[in-house]
């Protein structure tokens, strides 16, 4: 599994995959109590599999905000979690569309092919997280037949981005998964491409600190940054 490698400091940034130490593991585990009566938890830490970084919460303390998706399997809970950055040994980006089709189920392939033709043909980068990253990660079972394909596109230049969203709502009408995901922009701000192809006069803009409403000028500011 080949993942591309970014600067620690994009530890900050939403789904930046966030790999751990192994003593910080232990530390974890020691000071969290309710975390340790994981078992899976406990397995995660030994075979290094990766956190996630996540939006802050207004409770959360000082350091990265990274979160650990359990499988259906073991109650599908979202675990938040705080860590330093003196605790994270690299942090990766996403995987590759191409990378996960192998683990998709059968009926999806097709529809993952042309999905990453359309980014192609865009010249746009297409990152997969949720179920089916989960899935590609770790080898565990996470896709059901009610799971979501969520995608992650890198935005491109001003003109093109309608012809993008098209793109892809063709390619949601005859997928048997709906077709999810986010616009990321330059600067890590994202958006759900349904909310950024919509008529509404504002959107909602994602970053690791909140969300906001954006105005449509706002949002054409992103694209030509």
């Amino acid at each position: 599994m080949t993942l591309h490698s970014l600067p620690l400091e994009y530890c900050h940034r939403r789904h930046t995959l966030v790999y751990l130490h192994p003593p910080a593991w232990s530390c974890l585990l020691r000071d969290h109590a309710w975390l340790a009566q994981h078992a899976l938890v406990h397995a995660w830490a030994a075979r290094g599999w990766p956190l996630i970084a996540r939006r802050r919460a207004a409770h959360d303390g000082d350091g990265v905000a990274v979160g650990l998706p359990l499988p259906p399997s073991a109650g599908k809970a979202r675990i938040a979690l705080m860590v330093r950055e003196g605790d994270i040994a690299r942090v990766t980006a996403l995987p590759a569309l191409a990378q996960v089709i192998c683990r998709a189920p059968a009926p999806w392939r097709p529809n993952l092919h042309a999905l990453a033709g359309i980014a192609a043909d865009h010249e746009v980068f297409v990152q997969v997280f949720g179920s089916l990253a989960w899935q590609y990660l770790t080898g565990l079972s996470y896709v059901t037949d009610a799971s979501d394909l969520d995608l992650a596109w890198t935005a491109p230049r001003g003109p093109r981005m309608a012809s993008l969203m098209d793109a892809i709502a063709r390619a949601d009408e005859v997928a048997p998964m709906r077709v999810d995901g986010e616009i990321i922009f330059a600067d890590g701000t994202a958006a759900n491409w349904r909310e950024l192809r919509g008529q509404a006069a504002q959107v909602i803009l994602k970053t690791s600190a909140g969300l906001t409403l954006a105005s449509r000028a706002d949002v054409a500011q992103l694209l030509d940054a």
